[in-house]
C-alpha cells in the first residue's frame, strides 16, 4: 500500500488483572502496569471501546494497548479497565470504587491522574471524570462517537435484546 508499517509488540499484557469485590457489587476489573521506577507514579487511567478487551483491540489494532506501552516506556503507570456495561449510576459507583481504590495505592500519585477513552471508552469518560475530582490533570477523549452518551446508552439497552421502544407507535 505504500504506507510504513510499524509493528508494536504489546510487552506487560501478561500483568495481572487487579480485581475490586464489594458485597453487593459487581466485580470489577482491570490491568495495572506500574514502570519499574521508585514511585509514587502518575496514572493514565484508560478505557477503551465498549465491548472490546482490556487492549482496546478494535479491527486487529490494540488502541489502548499500544497507548499504554507508549506511556510506560515514559514513566506512567497505566490501569485499563474494563467497565460494567450497564447503566449511568452502575459506570459512576464503578468509577467511584476505582478512585477510592487508587487513592489508597502506594504507588500512583493520585493527584496525577490522566484518563483517556477511545470511542465509546471516550463518551463513558467525557461523561464521569468529574468522578475523580481534583486529581485530574488531564482528560483525553479518542474518535470519540457522534453521538450523545444518552443515545449510545440507548443503542446498549437495544443491542442487549431489549425491546425497541423507538419503533412502537402510539394508537389513540
Amino acid at each position: 500500500t505504500g504506507r510504513d508499517q510499524h509493528i508494536i509488540t504489546l510487552t506487560r499484557t501478561n500483568a495481572p488483572l487487579q480485581t475490586l469485590e464489594a458485597p453487593g457489587e459487581p466485580v470489577l476489573f482491570g490491568r495495572l502496569v506500574l514502570p519499574d521506577t521508585a514511585g509514587p507514579h502518575p496514572l493514565a487511567l484508560l478505557i477503551g471501546e465498549t465491548g472490546t478487551d482490556l487492549d482496546g483491540t478494535v479491527a486487529g489494532t490494540a488502541v489502548i494497548g499500544s497507548l499504554a506501552n507508549t506511556l510506560e516506556e515514559q514513566g506512567f503507570a497505566t490501569l485499563r479497565l474494563h467497565l460494567p456495561e450497564a447503566g449511568f449510576k452502575e459506570r459512576i459507583n464503578a468509577m467511584r470504587r476505582w478512585r477510592e481504590w487508587l487513592q489508597a495505592h502506594e504507588a500512583i500519585d493520585s493527584q496525577k491522574l490522566a484518563i483517556v477513552g477511545h470511542g465509546g471508552g471516550a463518551s463513558i469518560v467525557a461523561r464521569h471524570a468529574a468522578t475523580f475530582g481534583d486529581g485530574v490533570a488531564a482528560v483525553a477523549l479518542l474518535s470519540l462517537p457522534g453521538k450523545s452518551g444518552r443515545l449510545l446508552e440507548e443503542d446498549l439497552i437495544l443491542d442487549a435484546g431489549q425491546p425497541d421502544m423507538t419503533q412502537q407507535t402510539l394508537s389513540a
